[in-house]
């Protein structure tokens, strides 16, 4: 079986300056490429007061109001087993603290292809 990073298809550690008053703005997002199976392993996150986060994986809400990091960047939450994504997965940012912030988070993990999970 071949592990395939998502490191070869993405940026794992993604940014973005999100507007005060902005709802569910994508922050970090990967379409998994077809044919493949995504297995997140790791994931580190950073959020400020006032704000919240949603996690999506193939458009379904794993998490819809995370107000708390996810791990951190220098060491992100480690997944045993890890989740699955077939299609996208996702995190947006909503943000109420009163002014622009710059949201960080970092998604690792591989792929397989399809016909190799079982």
């Amino acid at each position: 079986m071949k592990f395939i990073p998502f490191l070869d298809f993405v940026s794992i550690h993604q940014t973005k300056s999100v507007a005060n008053n902005a709802i569910n703005d994508s922050v970090w997002s990967f379409t998994i490429p077809k044919k493949t199976v995504a297995f997140i392993q790791k994931i580190g996150t950073v959020i400020f007061q006032n704000t919240s986060m949603r996690w999506l994986i193939d458009e379904e809400i794993v998490d819809g109001n995370i107000q708390r990091q996810i791990g951190t960047l220098a060491n992100p939450q480690v997944f045993d087993p890890p989740y699955v994504a077939y299609n996208k997965i996702e995190f947006q940012a909503t943000n109420n603290s009163g002014s622009s912030q710059t949201f960080e988070v970092l998604v690792d993990g591989y792929l397989i292809m399809q016909s190799e999970f079982k």
